[in-house]
């Protein structure tokens, strides 16, 4: 894997959407499965319903599987404010070794969240925004915003993950931001 892309969907607003764009590579040996990893700052929440939801429904990581795709650790209340929440994870399973050959739309694979373009494997995340701490004023004299907040959000990893018997290790692989 030589690379991948991460961007926010346009207009998320409260609501934001990390869009990961991932050339399809072939496996580094025969059980391994592709993943990516999302590091969800304290200002966001990451339901973990909803991307429960989203796997059962076949729109992330593999659809049609026994074996679970999706997993949330981490902060889970929902009501929390950004002051009292802790940070979260998301890890979620794109493909296994072999697929490549099955072609990544043949059912294997979920049909609206991770979509063939040309050698590309497209993932949505879906994130909110948290309540943030209260400001004692809006706007500053001159009429200068002072009420916002830049919530930054650290790259997913995206890797390789193989059982111990596999030919080759693991290699995670950080790509910039787009």
């Amino acid at each position: 894997m030589s690379g991948y892309t991460v961007s926010f969907a346009p207009g998320g607003g409260l609501h934001p959407t990390l869009h990961l764009s991932i050339p399809s590579s072939p496996a580094p040996g025969p059980s391994c499965a592709l993943h990516a990893l999302v590091e969800v700052p304290q200002e966001l929440i990451a339901d973990r319903y909803q991307l429960s939801q989203l796997e059962r429904d076949g729109r992330l990581g593999l659809a049609g599987r026994e074996q679970q795709a999706v997993w949330h650790a981490g902060e889970g209340d929902l009501e929390a404010p950004s002051w009292r929440a802790a940070t979260a994870s998301v890890l979620v399973r794109l493909s296994d070794s072999g697929e490549e050959d099955e072609g990544l739309s043949g059912g294997r694979t979920s049909e609206v969240a991770r979509k063939e373009r040309g050698v590309s494997i497209e993932v949505e995340v879906p994130l909110h925004l948290r309540y943030q701490e209260p400001v004692e004023r809006r706007w500053a004299v001159g009429g200068a915003r002072v009420d916002s907040k830049v919530v930054e959000v650290d790259v997913p990893w995206v890797f390789w993950a193989c059982d111990a018997g596999a030919s080759a290790p693991p290699s995670p692989r950080k790509s910039s931001r787009s």
